[in-house]
């Protein structure tokens, strides 16, 4: 499920959920509940067990889902990976 404030093809924020869509591979598409889309720079994934994801923007797609796969997130815990460099827990 996408959740976009304002969406349209003209939109910012649904450009950039699309993109991050179609950036995730199925082992991460398997347990995504929503995306979330504030704005294009304010993307989340809410995931089953209460995790989340902060994306953050839609750049660096790749090396945001490369920190994925080494990282479990516990239930109920967040995890930004917006700036893939240095992830944070929450």
């Amino acid at each position: 499920m996408l959740r976009i404030g304002n969406p349209g093809p003209g939109d910012a924020a649904t450009k950039a959920a699309l993109n991050v869509l179609a950036a995730l591979p199925d082992w991460l598409r398997e347990p995504l509940v929503a995306l979330v889309a504030g704005a294009p720079t304010r993307i989340r994934l809410e995931l089953t067990g209460g995790r989340t994801v902060i994306w953050g923007d839609a750049t660096e797609n790749e090396a945001k889902i490369r920190v994925l796969q080494f990282t479990k997130i516990e239930p109920g815990k967040t995890l930004d990976v917006s700036a893939p460099g240095v992830v944070l827990e929450r």
